[in-house]
């Protein structure tokens, strides 16, 4: 009624417990254990079979414009990333450095690069909007499931160029949740003399130098990174409010997925 079963040998690969004559069907077993003849032999309880957790580690994505000929639009879903979709408000299009079309020409002493600062892959920007001297407004979106937690992209040759002859500047990269809700927002804020070609600025000097891609320094309009970071981000706004300059290019452009 108490009974431990055991056999011990070398090479031992099958063990057979047979009930004979006289055999009583109402019995039960328990712990069952053995020890392998392996490097390390190390006595094994009864495995049980668990399904190892999935982990969702966060994971960083990089636009890949390569891909895409010079001069044909970078919207679409996965177009340029997976799980990312560009909106503009006319058309976005993929530009290089020193090959047509050209947005921007630097720097402004002696212009000699076309967009200058795109990487060698390339970059994007609204060749639409840039023609007509108009607005910029781009919209960055996920795949159905997907949030970020951060977003970046590089922008050139910001600000010297005021068309609209403005004295105030605004830009804006707003981020929403799923809800519709602001998460956060990255501004570009300044004020210039209303003229077409600003050389003086409330913050960033002379936007003939600030405002170009090639002579600004990192932080200054001409040569600027556009980041937000926060918790459950699903849409981005990029928007061109007042004192905008349409002779803009985009490039590095990043984000970092979150787990659901």
């Amino acid at each position: 009624g108490n009974w431990t079963w055991n056999v011990s040998g070398e090479g031992i690969v099958r063990i057979v417990l047979s009930f004979g004559e006289g055999y009583d069907p109402n019995i039960g077993f328990t712990l069952l254990s053995y020890t392998t003849t392996e490097c390390s032999p190390t006595a094994t309880p009864s495995p049980t079979a668990t399904a190892a957790p999935e982990v969702c580690e966060p994971g960083g994505v990089a636009a890949d414009f390569s891909r895409i000929t010079v001069g044909q639009s970078v919207e679409g879903m996965g177009a340029v990333a997976p799980g990312l979709n560009i909106d503009a408000g006319g058309t976005a299009i993929k530009i290089l450095p020193g090959v047509e079309p050209n947005i921007y020409i630097s720097p402004n002493n002696v212009p000699t690069a076309l967009n200058a600062g795109v990487v060698p892959g390339g970059g994007f920007t609204d060749l639409s909007a840039r023609n007509a001297v108009q607005a910029h407004q781009y919209t960055f979106t996920f795949a159905p499931g997907t949030s970020v937690s951060n977003f970046s992209v590089q922008m050139y040759d910001f600000g010297d160029y005021n068309p609209t002859f403005s004295a105030n500047h605004y830009v804006s990269m707003i981020a929403y949740n799923a809800q519709g809700v602001e998460v956060t927002r990255h501004e570009l804020s300044y004020t210039t003399p209303p003229e077409r070609s600003p050389t003086s600025s409330n913050i960033y000097g002379d936007l003939q130098v600030s405002g170009d891609a090639t002579q600004a320094l990192p932080g200054q309009p001409g040569n600027w990174l556009w980041n937000v970071s926060g918790n459950s981000i699903v849409r981005i706004v990029l928007s061109f409010g007042a004192g905008y300059d349409p002779n803009t290019g985009f490039t590095l452009l990043s984000f970092t997925t979150e787990c659901p």
